[in-house]
């Protein structure tokens, strides 16, 4: 599952299709998976960009070749949900 979804963009393949995945809509609207054992739900508080320029390995920008950098987010927990089988 992590080798699909962090190797492939969602513009080119339908990740949710792929995987089997069931999207669920929680109370506060956000949407997570029927699928999962835990859900962590977060309100963001905070974004930025990644600078290349900060990478203090070098070698870190050999995973981006296409330079399509990430955004980094901070969160607060706000509700966790719990799968018991």
């Amino acid at each position: 599952m992590l080798r699909l979804t962090g190797t492939k963009s969602g513009c080119d393949i339908n990740k949710m299709k792929e995987l089997g995945l069931t999207p669920v809509e929680s109370q506060n609207h956000s949407i997570y998976y029927a699928e999962s054992k835990i859900v962590l739900e977060c309100k963001k508080l905070y974004f930025q960009y990644i600078n290349p320029n900060n990478f203090l390995d070098e070698n870190i920008i050999k995973n981006y070749p296409k330079r399509d950098f990430h955004i980094i987010y901070i969160g607060e927990i706000v509700k966790t949900l719990i799968k018991i089988v």
